[in-house]
């Protein structure tokens, strides 16, 4: 960050922080070569040669006029009378501010900070934690005030882990206008069910922001995940106009009827009723052995009970996969046309039993999953929630 002195006296920064008193000037005759410029992403362009860079003092409101074309000296405008505050947003304090959060896992240390940081006014600040948990806590705090205020322009939470330290993870981002202009926020957890409803966003070419939350009943994302889904499972689709969808097969057909065209859900011939069929069998017959086996002493009173319908619903999925495995039809699994029941195979083969399971018991199943895992955006999706 750096900073100017004024002939009056006073300095005052400078910075890509959202100061106050720091506007940029386009001039009429190339307002049109700024506007080319952003849709085609060529933001060098837009920022450094078509507009240009003011100033204003906050102590005698001075105006500095920087051209970015031009390295010469700031000329520098005196105002008549009292002109304090010309660059300020519009909207006042009810300007939409950015969030962002980082973490290092190697240095052991991060921050979070939103709107302009320079200044003690207002809902603005930078914080530096020493913990991931704090960083994460407080990122979801701000994030709740700020959108819920209709204060937040965009919002970013990035781990840097230990391996590469060049490659962070984000692990939720949101930004205004997806959610004004009709794009869809699912909320998830690395490696669940989501990434099924992750996989066919991707197929279908559907835009999709996604916010990290962890379902344990002492996570800091808990509240948030109950906000929006007060089951708190996952996946959990807010639409555009605020209203949510739950449930993996739902959230599909949704989308089937959104984007016909990605022919996730066969329509009008005979494979339509074996979808179904089989669908529903993997969300109802094989999914609910994870919701009871994953964390048995839920549901039971004691350890031993805990132990017996942890082997129980292990030993019941082992069976369902094996119907599902028989009941295969080839290339796919309805035969010749990918369907939506591949992304299923393909998330849910990675879960237990496990790969080697698998591999030895559903080679069918094993083979329609590698075959869907090839598709790149599949596989980006798979990347991202299992490495």
């Amino acid at each position: 960050m750096g900073g100017f002195a004024c002939p009056c006296g006073s300095g005052f920064r400078d910075g890509p922080d959202f100061a106050p008193h720091k506007g940029h000037l386009i001039s009429d005759q190339d307002f049109e070569d700024f506007q080319q410029a952003q849709q085609a992403g060529k933001w060098n362009v837009a920022y450094w040669h078509v507009k240009a860079t003011v100033w204003q003092c906050p102590a005698c409101s001075r105006l500095h006029f920087h051209p970015n074309r031009d390295t010469g000296p700031v000329p520098t405008f005196a105002p008549e009378a009292e002109a304090a505050g010309l660059l300020r947003s519009v909207w006042g304090e009810e300007w939409k501010r950015s969030l962002r959060a980082r973490w290092e896992d190697s240095s052991g240390s991060g921050n979070v900070w939103w709107g302009d940081t320079g200044t003690k006014e207002g809902d603005n600040g930078f914080v530096e934690l020493s913990s991931w948990e704090d960083v994460e806590k407080l990122y979801y705090e701000v994030f709740r005030r700020l959108s819920g205020a209709r204060r937040l322009r965009s919002a970013l939470l990035q781990r840097y882990d230990r391996v590469d330290r060049n490659k962070p993870q984000n692990l939720h981002y949101w930004s205004f206008e997806s959610a004004q202009w009709g794009k869809h926020l699912l909320l998830g957890c690395k490696g669940c069910g989501n990434t099924i409803v992750e996989a066919a966003f991707a197929v279908a070419g559907v835009p999709l922001d996604y916010e990290e939350v962890d379902y344990s009943a002492d996570s800091p994302t808990r509240a948030r995940l109950l906000e929006v889904n007060p089951l708190g499972q996952v996946p959990a689709l807010v639409l555009s106009d605020g209203s949510v969808l739950t449930e993996s097969l739902a959230i599909l057909q949704y989308l089937d009827d959104l984007k016909p065209n990605a022919n996730l859900i066969p329509k009008g011939d005979a494979t339509r009723k074996h979808f179904y069929r089989w669908a529903v069998f993997l969300v109802a017959a094989v999914y609910p052995t994870f919701t009871y086996g994953d964390e048995p002493e839920k549901w039971v009173a004691d350890a031993a009970g805990a132990k017996m319908l942890r082997e129980s619903t292990d030993a019941h999925r082992k069976a369902a996969w094996q119907q599902v495995e028989a009941a295969a039809g080839g290339r796919w699994f309805l035969g010749e046309r990918f369907s939506a029941l591949d992304l299923y195979i393909t998330v849910m083969t990675r879960w237990r039993p496990g790969r080697k399971w698998f591999e030895a018991n559903t080679p069918r199943l094993v083979a329609i999953a590698e075959k869907a895992a090839a598709i790149p955006e599949v596989a980006a999706v798979l990347a991202r929630n299992f490495g």
